[in-house]
Formats: C-alpha cells, structure tokens, sequence
C-alpha cells in the first residue's frame, strides 16, 4: 500500500528576464488536490478536472510503486498505462471531466 498524492493544476506563463519568451509554470496553488492510499485494487482519486477554460495538470506523487490510469471512471490494471516509481512526482494534460485512479505495481 502507497500514498499517492494527486493534484490539479493550471499553468501560467511567466515572462523570462531580458527574453521575449516565456516559460511555463505550474500555479503555486493546485486547483484541487487529495491523496489516494493504493493497494491490490484499483482505487480512484475523489476529484475531477474541472471545465472552466483553463488547461489543466495532473501531478502525481508516489509514496510507492503504483500505476495510474485516466478517463471518465477509470480503474487502474497492474502493468497498463502508466507506471509512477515510489519517491517520484509526474505530470500529464487533463481534460475536462477525467478523473485518475491508482492501483499497487505489484
């Protein structure tokens, strides 16, 4: 069994020094957030990505090895979509109305 914390955020643009570019930055605050205890079963994260024009991230946090999966009611299958390695934090697109749930890699 793991932790896994799963966050929605936006990006901004923040302006780069002396450049005409810009740089994306995930907000400093996650437009919703929760943890998920994984285990042998798939378990789903109890928020969705809202609809509200802006785009949104996933970031998952592993406290353990746990595979992730998306979509409207997604359930999580042990050596399918993707594997998140205990300690490290990743990051997918969202869209509206998708949801993520977990599951132990066993």
């Amino acid at each position: 069994m793991a932790t896994v914390a799963v966050a929605l955020t936006s990006v901004s643009n923040k302006a780069s020094s002396g450049l005409n570019a810009v740089m994306p930055s995930a907000d400093a605050e996650p437009t919703l957030s929760t943890t998920v205890a994984s285990s042998a079963a798939s378990a789903q994260a109890s928020i969705t990505c809202p609809d509200d024009g802006r785009q949104h991230y996933w970031i998952i946090t592993a406290l353990g090895n746990v595979w992730v999966a998306f979509g409207t009611n997604p359930t999580a299958v042990a050596g399918t979509h993707y594997l998140v390695p205990a300690g490290a934090t990743r990051d997918w697109a969202a869209k509206p109305g998708q949801k993520c749930a977990v599951i132990d890699a066993s």
